[in-house]
C-alpha cells in the first residue's frame, strides 16, 4: 500500500511539474506575442477580442462537459468506450460552434461591444474542436504521457502564436487576434488524434461510457458555477451606471441548482 501511495504521489508530482513548466513556457511566449500585437491592434480590437473569448470560455466549458477530467480518472481505457466518447465529443463540438454563432450578437449587445460579433463567430472553430481535444488530452493524462502532453501544448501554442502574429501584421484587428488561439486549438487536436489513435479506433460502446458521462456531468456542474459567477462582475463593469451587487444572487442560485441536479 505504501508503494502504491508513493507511486501515486510521484505521478502527481511529475504531472504537476510538467504542467507548470508548460504553462510557464507558454506564458513567456505570450508576453512576446502580446508585445508585438499590442503595437498593431487598437484598444477597441482587444476589447472585442476579450468579449469573444469570454463567451467562448463559457460555451466551451459546457460543451466539454467534463469529458477530459472524467477520462483522466477512468478506471480503464476501453477502445469501444473511448470511440463512443469521441463521437459524443464531436457532437458537443457541433453544438458549441452553433451556439457561438447564434449567441454572438446578443452577447455583443450584453457587453455593449458591437465589434465582437464577427470575432465571436470566428472563435466557434476553436469551440468545435475543444470537446474532442479535451477528451484526448484526458486520455494522454490517463496514460501517463505527461512529457508528450507538455511538449504538445507548448509546441502548438508557439506555432499558433507565430501564425497569429503573421495574420495580425497582414491585417490588424480583433478577427486576426483570434487566429492564434484558433490555430493553436486545431493543431493541438491534430497532435492529440495522432498520439491517441490506437486507443479509440474501435466500434463504439455507449454502455461502457455511462459511468464516465456521469462523472463528467458532476465536473461540469462545478465548472459552470465558478465560471458563471466570474462572468457577472465583468459584464456589469461594461455598464458604468449599472449596480452589480444584486447580480451575484441569481447566478449563485443557478449554480447551486446545477450542482444539485
Amino acid at each position: 500500500m505504501n508503494r502504491s501511495r508513493g507511486s501515486k504521489l510521484q505521478t502527481l508530482a511529475t504531472y504537476t511539474a510538467l504542467t507548470l513548466g508548460a504553462q510557464l513556457a507558454t506564458t513567456v511566449l505570450q508576453f512576446g506575442y502580446a508585445g508585438v500585437t499590442s503595437r498593431l491592434v487598437p484598444d477597441t480590437g482587444f476589447g472585442a477580442f476579450a468579449v469573444a473569448m469570454s463567451l467562448s470560455s463559457l460555451v466551451t466549458l459546457v460543451a466539454q462537459g467534463g469529458l477530459g477530467q472524467a477520462t483522466a480518472r477512468t478506471p480503464e481505457l476501453r477502445p469501444g468506450k473511448l470511440s463512443f466518447l469521441v463521437l459524443f465529443a464531436i457532437g458537443l463540438g457541433v453544438v458549441a460552434a452553433l451556439l457561438l454563432v447564434l449567441l454572438a450578437r446578443p452577447w455583443a449587445v450584453l457587453w455593449d461591444c458591437p465589434d465582437a460579433v464577427d470575432a465571436t463567430r470566428l472563435i466557434g472553430v476553436a469551440a468545435f474542436v475543444a470537446p474532442l481535444s479535451g477528451l484526448l488530452l484526458g486520455v494522454l493524462r490517463r496514460l501517463g504521457a505527461f512529457r508528450l502532453l507538455a511538449i504538445a501544448m507548448v509546441a502548438t501554442s508557439a506555432a499558433g502564436m507565430a501564425i497569429g502574429v503573421g495574420a495580425v501584421i497582414v491585417a490588424p484587428g480583433p478577427m486576426t487576434l483570434l487566429v492564434s488561439p484558433v490555430a493553436a486549438s486545431v493543431l493541438l487536436l491534430a497532435v492529440s488524434l495522432v498520439l491517441t489513435r490506437r486507443h479509440w479506433w474501435a466500434r463504439p460502446d455507449p454502455i461502457a461510457a455511462r459511468a464516465d458521462l456521469a462523472m463528467a456531468g458532476t465536473v461540469l456542474a462545478w465548472g459552470f458555477t465558478l465560471v458563471g459567477i466570474g462572468q457577472v462582475p465583468a459584464i456589469g463593469a461594461s455598464y458604468r451606471d449599472l449596480p452589480q451587487g444584486w447580480l451575484f444572487l441569481p447566478i449563485a442560485l443557478l449554480g447551486t441548482v446545477a450542482l444539485l441536479f
